[in-house]
């Protein structure tokens, strides 16, 4: 299982992070839950177009957020390391087999077939060998894996160093009016 945590390693936020935790833990906390929910939707957009799949897809392999505390100050959101069936990225049968959408390109699996099994269950299967049984079903990529991605990595730590901030604010300036 793969998780992205938020706390960043960026000396501003981390400092602000510090500073928060000790003279306003409970703002600092809420900040972050929100901050955490704002970089799990930035995430499902950017896997969803960096895989080819529906946003929805993508959603059902994050987990729910693991919500910070005012004793843990720290946000997280894992992932499955369950991978994608290959029915999921636009999988079509040809004559040669079935095409698949890998990031901006199709793949072929030569030889493998569409089928709809008797429990219902749709996917993308190939024979082991020559006989007809035993047949295995196909998969595409994790989410965890995916996560991992550079790229994916910059655009969410750009989502946490710009949310995080505006976040704290509207958490001290809300605890502020509760107060009073």
């Amino acid at each position: 299982m793969v998780s992205f945590a938020i706390k960043s390693n960026e000396r501003k936020i981390s400092s602000m992070l510090k500073k928060a935790a000790r003279n306003n833990p409970r703002a600092a906390a809420l900040a972050l839950n929100r901050t955490a929910n704002t970089v799990r939707s930035a995430a499902v957009k950017s896997i969803a177009t960096d895989i080819g799949v529906k946003q929805k897809i993508v959603r059902k392999g994050l987990f729910k957020i693991k919500r910070a505390t005012v004793s843990r100050l720290t946000a997280e959101i894992p992932a499955t390391g369950k991978r994608i069936p290959v029915i999921d990225l636009s999988a079509r049968q040809t004559g040669q087999g079935v095409t698949y959408q890998h990031g901006r390109q199709r793949e072929t699996i030569f030889g493998a077939f569409i089928a709809r099994m008797r429990s219902g269950h749709v996917g993308v299967f190939k024979r082991r060998g020559i006989n007809r049984l035993p047949i295995d079903e196909r998969f595409g990529p994790s989410i965890g894996f995916v996560l991992l991605n550079r790229q994916i990595q910059r655009v969410l730590r750009d989502v946490v160093s710009d949310r995080f901030p505006k976040e704290f604010h509207q958490a001290i300036t809300f605890l502020r009016r509760k107060r009073a």
